[in-house]
């Protein structure tokens, strides 16, 4: 899915830019709250966003 620059530019303007810039850098693991934002804004789930090869990880119970 192909998101505008005006969408990410309204998503990035409401976290604070160095926390941005900080993610970006891998300085610092967005939230929770933060993931959902960028999922719903790319019409994503969060499991799509950290595993974007599609390589979920198994579980570790024994089933």
């Amino acid at each position: 899915m192909r998101v505008g620059a005006h969408a990410v530019s309204a998503f990035v303007r409401r976290i604070r830019t160095s926390n941005y810039s900080k993610i970006e850098h891998g300085i610092r693991e967005p939230s929770i709250e933060a993931l959902k934002k960028i999922a719903r804004l790319f019409g994503m789930t969060i499991d799509e966003l950290v595993h974007p090869e599609g390589k979920m990880p198994r579980s570790k119970s024994g089933g």
